[in-house]
């Protein structure tokens, strides 16, 4: 059963190869994984020239770079695919449709070194998420942090163990060369009570921003930022 299973497999496989509808489809996803690669490669290559990696993390780098690119591309171009096949014989073979499968083609070509264009000059410019849960059930705590027990502590050992975790975050982040250029900023999720007879209690919402460049309001302040 597996076998005949198997055997099916290769033969739509084989079709799909050679079946010259799918030729566009199989050219875009070699295009992408080739854009792709060449991308991770030369930014590989600025990671080790900054002493952000070293030479033994390309191999796992490049293969699981590699398969999130195939299922990426499968994914990006699925809809693609099908289109290709369902497409009635007069109107795929006709000149227009030609003309826009090649217009199609062009677009996506210039989008995909686009892609990897930006993705190079703005290679040192991210932004990061970093939720911290000590202020939760159960209230586990790594050792050696004074006032804070290891268990049992509770709600306030919680809130001790934030004060130390986020002042040794931004002792950690001062030594990285992105610390001047990178705004911070410290926010609550909600207040100390959230359950009750309302779906959403608004007054626990009302939470605590700290913004280390002195701006007022999450939204508006980084949109109107230079």
């Amino acid at each position: 059963m597996s076998q005949s299973l198997l055997a099916r497999v290769r033969v739509a496989f084989g079709s799909a190869l050679s079946d010259e509808r799918l030729r566009p489809w199989w050219l875009l996803g070699a295009l992408y994984l080739g854009v792709s690669t060449l991308t991770r490669i030369d930014l590989a290559a600025v990671a080790i020239s900054q002493g952000q990696a070293s030479l033994g993390n390309v191999p796992a780098m490049m293969a699981v770079g590699l398969l999130f690119d195939i299922v990426t591309a499968m994914d990006l171009f699925a809809l693609f695919a099908l289109y290709l096949v369902l497409m009635p014989g007069r109107i795929y073979h006709s000149r227009a449709h030609r003309w826009l499968l090649a217009g199609t083609f062009t677009l996506v070509v210039f989008g995909l070194i686009y892609l990897g264009a930006v993705e190079y000059f703005f290679f040192d410019e991210f932004n990061s998420i970093i939720m911290t849960t000590s202020n939760h059930k159960p209230y586990t705590f790594p050792s050696g942090v004074e006032r804070v027990p290891v268990k049992g502590g509770g709600r306030d050992a919680g809130v001790r163990y934030s004060d130390y975790a986020i002042g040794k975050f931004f002792e950690m982040a001062k030594a990285k060369a992105w610390f001047d250029d990178t705004l911070f900023v410290i926010v609550a999720d909600h207040g100390a009570r959230v359950y009750g007879r309302e779906d959403i209690p608004i007054t626990t919402y009302e939470i605590p921003l700290i913004d280390l460049q002195g701006q007022i309001g999450i939204m508006p302040a980084f949109l109107a930022l230079p």
